[in-house]
């Protein structure tokens, strides 16, 4: 399949507007839908050939482990020498400039994680040595606390009020920053196996994370206590996002991707949504739209009634969504943009659009 190109697979996936999303396995649809793909691209000629491409990397190249988007509309990636102890950039991007990516300030090993914090006027980040910077953008000063996280780190977000960070590590400790005082303020031990991601409930009162062991967990905010701990798939959970309050979307090192109902006074429902070509590592919800980003490179976008693929030919190791598109950093591209703009769930005409389909398809 052409770089860039939209794969729509033939099967119905979920995304109504309901709570749950339908358990729908794609495994043995995917070869059918590539075959249609081929022909309608070979039919529609060198015009849908230049149309299929829509998405543009950063002209400058480099591993880029997390992204997340400043106040004004630019971009910090976090990044990585091939040799994780080696000193790793945190750098600025303009995806709509074809500029040099400008370097804010520098950690002593690989960048694992970073957030935009404190209402937008800082940026916090860790590192493989387990160290944890806290960057000013006003003033350009970084802080640099040594082993604030004490293990290497790939979780750190800020908290529902942005006066603290929250940073999962390898040892499977959560540690909760507190930004004014700068030093721990809360630990919470969740597992033995390494944090991998996490992610905020709706509400902002509960807190997702996937752990090495293939776990889930379900902790409440503030207090840390745990409401919910599900087994999924075989191998260590990679990803985490809340689809609503009562479903998660969860990446596996079996190359899938779960969906994980939850309910009151009942064992969560674990179920298959897609197959992927590689570990989902990152996934991102919108709008009552999902997209999933693997490490083979491709961007799975689950929308109303049907599944995208887009290739990016570049390992996927973050996702974000800003502005009506998605960002990815990437093993190679620094940071990967998608052109065109995916209409939202909420615009009427797609509704009524994806609600044709789903008539046509036979589900209610």
């Amino acid at each position: 399949m052409a770089p860039g190109r939209l794969l729509a697979l033939a099967a119905v996936c979920f995304l109504a507007t309901s709570a749950a999303i339908p358990n729908t396995s794609f495994a043995d649809e995917t070869a059918a839908a590539d075959e249609a793909a081929s022909a309608d691209e070979a039919a529609s000629g060198d015009d849908a050939a230049e149309q299929a491409v829509a998405a543009k990397p950063t002209s400058a190249k480099g591993w880029t482990t997390d992204l997340d988007f400043l106040p004004d509309g630019g971009i910090v990636a976090a990044t990585a020498d091939g040799l994780l102890l080696r000193p790793a950039a945190v750098l600025r991007l303009e995806m709509d400039s074809d500029g040099e990516p400008k370097k804010l300030y520098e950690h002593p090993a690989a960048v694992w994680a970073i957030a935009v914090v404190d209402d937008g006027k800082k940026i916090a980040s860790v590192d493989y040595r387990g160290n944890l910077a806290i960057h000013d953008l006003e003033s350009g000063d970084t802080q640099l606390h040594d082993k604030a996280t004490r293990r290497w780190a790939k979780i750190l977000l800020p908290t529902p009020d942005s006066k603290s960070i929250v940073v999962g590590n390898e040892a499977g400790e959560l540690i909760v920053w507190d930004l004014a005082a700068g030093k721990v303020s809360k630990e919470h031990k969740v597992d033995d196996a390494i944090l991998n991601s996490a992610a905020w409930s709706p509400t902002r009162d509960r807190l997702a994370l996937a752990d090495g062991s293939g776990r889930v967990h379900v902790l409440s905010w503030p207090s840390l206590s745990e409401t919910m701990s599900t087994k999924v798939g075989v191998g260590g959970a990679t990803s985490v996002a809340f689809f609503n309050d009562e479903t998660l979307l969860v990446g596996s090192e079996d190359r899938r991707l779960y969906q994980v109902t939850m309910a009151k006074d009942a064992e969560p429902a674990v179920s298959e949504l897609i197959r992927c070509n590689d570990w989902v590592t990152s996934i991102v919800v919108d709008n009552n739209q999902a997209w999933a980003g693997d490490l083979a490179g491709r961007v799975h976008h689950l929308s109303l009634g049907k599944t995208e693929v887009e290739e990016i030919e570049s390992g996927i190791w973050r996702l974000g969504r800003a502005n009506g598109r998605w960002y990815a950093a990437t093993r190679e591209h620094l940071v990967v943009a998608q052109v065109t703009d995916v209409p939202s769930s909420e615009d009427p005409e797609n509704d009524k659009a994806a609600g044709e389909e789903e008539s046509a398809s036979g589900n209610p």
